[in-house]
């Protein structure tokens, strides 16, 4: 339940409305769809709009921009492409994919169709303003792949090159694996 929440957080921080394109790689350089990582990219959108939808009675948003993310855990590498960052004067947020705002049944069932990666840093969440490059602690990471969900509710994001790139690490919640990456809006 918590980790449905967190990712439900960061895809409720941002503003921003379109979707993207996302593979994931496990060690072995194979993708979830048994594809080389290395020209694999898949639509994770259905209809391919972008924006707020319903979906079997489900809400969901998908984002469409130039940004990535990368993220690194328990061995496997999803990359998402596509995605939109919101950069104010005291937050960072980045979004990429689908998400699914719900946790009943058909929402959990939806999530398996789709990847999603948030990130957001600031006043939004830890209360404190990310205005400026620098390392921020209290960040929320989160991403779905198709229904296997990653997140880490404080993590350390370091914010570069005007707030338009970074790095971020933490330990997945419920778990001890760590959880890496980088990210470029």
């Amino acid at each position: 339940m918590l980790r449905i929440i967190v990712v439900a957080l960061v895809g409720c921080v941002l503003l921003a409305a379109c979707g993207g394109k996302q593979s994931s790689t496990d060690s072995s350089g194979t993708t979830a769809g048994g594809q080389s990582s290395a020209s694999s990219s898949s639509n994770n959108s259905s209809s391919g709009a972008c924006g707020v939808r319903q979906e079997n009675g489900v809400n969901t948003r998908t984002f469409c921009g130039t940004a990535t993310a990368q993220m690194d855990v328990g061995g496997k590498t999803l990359t998402f492409e596509k995605g939109e960052c919101e950069i104010t004067s005291d937050t960072f947020a980045l979004n990429a994919g689908t998400i699914v705002l719900g946790s009943d049944d058909t929402a959990n069932t939806l999530r398996q169709k789709y990847a999603y990666f948030g990130a957001t840093v600031g006043q939004k969440v830890s209360g404190k303003d990310a205005a400026t490059d620098g390392a921020y602690t209290g960040a929320v990471v989160a991403a779905n792949d198709h229904g296997t969900g990653y997140s880490a509710g404080n993590a350390t994001v370091t914010l570069k090159n005007n707030r338009k790139s970074g790095e971020f690490t933490g330990t997945k919640i419920g778990s001890q694996d760590t959880i890496t990456g980088t990210f470029t809006c």
